[in-house]
C-alpha cells in the first residue's frame, strides 16, 4: 500500500469512526430520555423496554464496528515507516501517543 492509499484508508476510518460515535451518542440519548421518563424501570411500557434494547443492540453492533475500526487504524500506523509517519503527522493525522 502506497503512502496516499495509506492516508486515504485512514481517512475513511476516521470518519467511518466519527460516523459511529455519533450514532451511539444518538441512541444512549434516546434511551436516557425514555429511562427518564420513569423512575422505576419496571413501570416503563413494553414498547419502550423494546426500543430500549433495539437501541443497545444497535450500540453493540457499532462498538463492534468502532473496535475493529481501531484495530486497522494500528495496523495502518504500525506500518508506517519514519518518513510516512512525518507525512501523517504533517498531515495532523496522528496523536502525540501515536507517534
Amino acid at each position: 500500500m502506497t503512502v496516499s492509499e495509506k492516508i486515504i484508508e485512514y481517512q475513511k476510518l476516521q470518519r467511518k469512526a466519527k460516523e459511529c460515535l455519533s450514532i451511539l451518542e444518538v441512541n444512549i440519548g434516546k434511551v436516557k430520555a425514555n429511562t427518564d421518563k420513569s423512575t422505576n424501570l419496571s413501570e416503563l411500557p413494553t414498547n419502550v423496554l423494546k426500543d430500549n434494547l433495539e437501541k443497545l443492540n444497535n450500540m453493540q453492533i457499532h462498538i463492534n464496528e468502532l473496535n475493529d475500526i481501531h484495530k486497522k487504524t494500528k495496523k495502518i500506523i504500525c506500518s508506517l515507516n519514519k518518513d510516512e509517519k512525518k507525512e501523517f503527522e504533517q498531515l495532523g493525522l496522528l496523536n502525540d501517543d501515536e507517534s
